[in-house]
């Protein structure tokens, strides 16, 4: 009896921890099958199934929200989209025009689409104006996208001849005030920098555009001359500089211009039509044209070579 006993018990115990051993493996597998489900209906695990590396996915999640995942599930994946993400200018209401543009125009950097778009510049000039918004004061962005009413004039002061060649030169107050301590800092190096065309009325800015274009035609004019309501200097905030015995056209191999090109900033002006970025201002170039954006933005533009017209863009129009 007492054998039996023993190898009753021994039987129960065998049974007892193959029972335990097979409720641990379908505890496991009902586990691994739950996990497995929820992986399945997990946005990350879609997305890489879908085409997306591991970084793009970990972009995406943290830049869109669910609705906006989905929609890319239900497109092709298109790997160019973290690229305009990862830009520092990226706008996420421009993302389509980014992919689009790029597409055909797959030579430019995402760095210059960003910008292009933003700004846009890519589109023909003069199309869609719209109204500048005047109460940005020092900030106002007038471009060939951005326009001017005729009637609009700002609160002008005299510029002083000692400061300026020509008669009738008038600036805002800050600008004037800024373009002398400019002025007094580049006359303590040893060189002069002097105010030729200031605040430009709607009317004069029609003299001189309706001239250029009987002269040289409306594409060529368009280049280099603002039209009216599109010119920066009905703002008051722009000035055209020279130095003694120099022409605008050769002003770029002054010291004067050098000078500018490395102190402008820190009395708050801007050159606003550098060479280099003539596709995103459309103008050419303009090594005689200063803009007063104030000092913070100034040094903000100077120091990330950006132009005001993708500085308003990201920082303002945003």
């Amino acid at each position: 009896m007492r054998l039996r006993l023993k190898d009753n018990v021994k039987k129960n115990i065998y049974l007892g921890l193959v029972f335990l051993i097979l409720f641990l493996i379908a505890i496991f597998s009902i586990k691994s099958i739950v996990t497995m489900v929820k992986q399945k209906n997990n946005i990350e695990y879609k997305l890489e199934k879908h085409g997306y590396s591991e970084d793009d996915v970990k972009i995406l999640v943290k830049n869109f929200n669910e609705k906006e995942l989905d929609n890319l599930l239900n497109k092709k994946a298109n790997k160019n989209i973290t690229k305009f993400i990862k830009e520092k200018y990226y706008l996420k209401k421009n993302l389509d025009k980014y992919l689009t543009y790029y597409e055909n125009n797959m030579d430019l950097t995402p760095t210059l689409v960003v910008a292009l778009i933003n700004t846009r510049s890519n589109e023909d000039w003069y199309t869609n104006p719209k109204d500048a918004d005047t109460s940005k004061n020092n900030l106002l962005l007038v471009n060939k996208f951005n326009g001017l009413k005729e009637d609009y004039e700002p609160v002008l002061i005299d510029v002083s001849n000692w400061y300026s060649y020509g008669e009738n030169n008038k600036l805002t107050e800050e600008t004037y005030n800024a373009f002398k301590d400019m002025f007094n800092a580049a006359k303590a190096d040893g060189l002069k920098i002097i105010a030729t065309s200031c605040y430009r009325a709607y009317a004069s800015q029609k003299r001189i555009y309706d001239t250029d274009v009987y002269q040289y035609g409306e594409e060529v004019t368009n280049e280099s001359v603002a039209k009216p309501g599109f010119s920066e200097h009905q703002t008051g905030l722009a000035i055209d500089v020279l130095a003694p015995g120099t022409a605008l056209s050769n002003f770029h191999e002054t010291e004067e211009y050098q000078w500018l090109l490395n102190n402008a900033h820190l009395y708050g002006f801007i050159l606003r039509y550098p060479e280099d970025k003539t596709n995103i201002t459309g103008y050419a170039y303009e090594s005689w044209h200063y803009r007063y954006v104030g000092k913070e933005v100034a040094k903000f533009i100077h120091e990330n070579n950006i132009t005001f017209d993708e500085y308003y863009a990201y920082y303002i129009a945003k």
